[in-house]
């Protein structure tokens, strides 16, 4: 009886870890969504401002470099 238990215990466990880790891979995939989805916003507010502001290109490079080493590189690449 004690083995019977045991293996229904098992395969509810193993259903458990089946639906969370759906769970996580349908999280995982909204999360690339919406990173796609706001690096796409970057570049347009990037296109934007190189349009209405010619020498935003060269203001960026140097605002960016001082935020890396203001920063946590290791953060930044996240």
């Amino acid at each position: 009886m004690k083995e019977k238990e045991t293996l229904q215990r098992i395969r509810f466990l193993e259903k458990e870890i089946g639906v969370l880790v759906e769970d996580l891979d349908k999280q995982k995939l909204d999360i690339r969504s919406q990173l796609d989805e706001l690096r796409l916003e970057i570049e347009a507010v990037k296109g934007f401002l190189q349009r209405e502001h010619p020498e935003f290109a060269d203001t960026f490079c140097r605002i960016k470099e001082e935020t890396i080493r203001a920063k946590n590189p290791e953060w930044i690449s996240r």
